[in-house]
């Protein structure tokens, strides 16, 4: 599949499909802090959980990030990731940084 928008999005819209994420416990593997960030703004405790895999070796349990960062946080984590760099290429006066590195 093609992403005509921004690919992190749809990732993480996909991943979080009510259909597909209610009932079952999901893994997304990926070397982008910007999709874990995605996944703590979005994830509802109502959902099963979703598990960020790192380099394929280290994993994440977005649930248990969520509930240890608290909601407030969560829901701020897309504008310190902004500020901080996503990607490195946001990054204001030419500062990145992400979260797991």
């Amino acid at each position: 599949m093609q992403s005509s928008a921004d690919a992190d999005v749809d990732i993480v819209l996909t991943a979080t499909n009510p259909a597909s994420i209610y009932d079952k416990t999901i893994a997304v593997v990926a070397d982008d802090t910007d999709i874990l960030v995605l996944f703590l703004h979005d994830f509802c405790f109502s959902m099963a959980d979703v598990f960020f895999v790192r380099h394929a070796k280290k994993s994440y349990s977005i649930r248990s990030i969520c509930s240890r960062l608290g909601h407030d946080i969560c829901q701020q984590l897309l504008v310190i990731d902004a500020i901080g760099g996503c990607d490195t290429t946001s990054a204001l006066y030419g500062i990145g940084g992400h979260i797991l590195d």
